[in-house]
């Protein structure tokens, strides 16, 4: 059991100045966004960040790597093993990955760890420190249109290379990491291989924020008390405990991968505005989705934080000499999403009517919202919403728009009303479908609302 203790007020005051004082040192200016267009990196080398690891290529000021553009500033430490080390989406003046250069041991639910923070991985993983082994790194393109970096490192004990590509382009708040691992030795291994991201949209995470999954049943893991119900137990998904102010105390729970309709999870801070999104292809590489969290009682744990840790679990990979495997994880930030049912990398939102039983008797109308958000500058789309039966075969079209634009900075909303007499077969079973396609009729995005009925 988890012993609890309450931080006192200079412990959080003293937390808050240092991770400020990194992001002061990453350029950051409260309230002051770049109109720049274009792509810019910048290397920091005055930035002390705590050795935790017990290593002659381990340094107290590392190399960090700041590459900005007009809606995001992200940081990369190849000396921490962190592919992604903090994550500032300008738009809200909010950071949405917690990082921190002078961690403290905490207890977590896999035992004590010194927690930089950040997007890392469990290869090359050094047991002894419990991090990521130290990083080399490359810049390979710098343009004003996309800025590259590569990275390498490798386990000392089964040779497994990891190289790893981290992309920002122009006018995007998309980040895009390639990771290829390849097996250098002689012999054939079975690795388990897991991603780390500890987030907090907002800056942290507060009462009024929610997780998005887009799953029916998840797995309850541990929790402190068993306040989340028996470990072990598969429940139905959202839970109450999805709204992250009813996540009581520590806890963890899990979904199979198989068991998601599409391979991203979201948060939304509705205080912060912020809304982050994490992506992976291909869809069923890993295996498991894994969260966990100190919940509301953070202040409570030594060193807890207001962050959700997300894990994607790959059980077995087998390698052959030469033999190499590949996947991409995907970050970007939205703001002003009310909710959020589906994304890809190009775009997220959602689609629903006001109810999901309509009696004709009774109900008159039938009232319908949307919204689409971009994770890069969009112009001349096109939105349009079909209605659909219960087998999905198209009905009718009931909304359309061209679009000048959408952007990270804002979403396009949709709110209208249609009489319930319209509709092709009135009692019946019926879905929505948005759809949002550019100026030459590809197709961007589509979001499915849930089943409602008409009788």
């Amino acid at each position: 059991m988890i012993r609890l203790r309450k931080v006192g007020l200079m412990g959080i005051m003293l937390s808050s100045f240092l991770l400020f004082s990194f992001l002061w040192s990453c350029g950051y200016t409260p309230g002051k966004t770049s109109l720049s267009q274009g792509v810019k990196v910048n290397i920091l080398k005055d930035v002390y960040i705590l050795p935790a690891a017990e290593l002659v290529t381990t340094k107290t000021h590392p190399d960090v790597i700041e590459i900005a553009n007009e809606y995001l500033k992200v940081c990369v430490v190849p000396n921490r093993g962190r592919l992604i080390f903090d994550y500032f989406f300008k738009p809200t003046d909010h950071t949405q990955i917690y990082n921190s250069t002078r961690p403290s041991p905490t207890m977590t639910p896999a035992g004590y760890i010194v927690e930089f923070g950040g997007y890392y991985l469990s290869v090359p993983w050094n047991p002894r420190a419990r991090q990521p082994y130290d990083l080399k790194y490359k810049i390979i393109e710098q343009t004003p249109a996309k800025a590259e970096v590569y990275l390498w490192g490798k386990d000392p004990l089964k040779h497994i290379l990891m190289e790893g590509w981290v992309t920002v382009r122009q006018s995007s708040s998309l980040v895009e990491i390639k990771i290829k691992l390849t097996n250098k030795g002689k012999r054939k291994w079975n690795i388990k291989l897991s991603d780390y991201a500890v987030i907090a949209p907002g800056g942290g995470l507060t009462s009024n924020s929610i997780f998005v999954i887009p799953t029916s049943k998840v797995k309850i893991g541990k929790s402190e008390n068993d306040w989340m119900g028996n470990e072990g137990s598969v429940v139905n998904w959202p839970q109450s405990w999805s709204n992250w102010g009813r996540f009581k105390q520590l806890g963890s729970f899990s979904t199979e991968i198989k068991e998601m309709s599409a391979p991203f999870i979201g948060m939304i801070n509705y205080d912060g505005k912020d809304t982050f999104v994490k992506l992976w292809k291909p869809a069923n590489f890993f295996d498991e989705l894994k969260i966990w969290s100190w919940g509301v009682s953070y202040q409570e744990v030594k060193n807890g934080t207001p962050t959700a840790n997300l894990e994607n679990k790959k059980r077995a990979i087998s390698l052959s000499p030469n033999e190499s495997v590949e996947f991409f994880t995907y970050f970007y930030a939205l703001r002003d999403m009310e909710n959020l049912t589906m994304a890809n990398t190009d775009s997220a939102g959602w689609i629903s009517p006001d109810k999901t039983l309509y009696r004709l008797d009774k109900d008159r109308f039938l009232d319908i919202k949307s919204q689409v958000g971009t994770s890069k500058n969009h112009e001349n789309l096109n939105m349009v919403i079909y209605l659909l039966n219960q087998k999905e075969e198209l009905l009718k079209e009931v909304y359309r728009a061209q679009i000048d634009g959408i952007s990270p900075r804002g979403p396009y909303s949709v709110a209208f009303r249609m009489e319930l007499g319209d509709l092709p077969h009135m009692e019946s079973q019926y879905f929505l479908r948005a759809q949002l396609s550019d100026a030459q009729g590809n197709i961007l995005f589509t979001a499915k609302s849930a089943l409602f009925t008409v009788k």
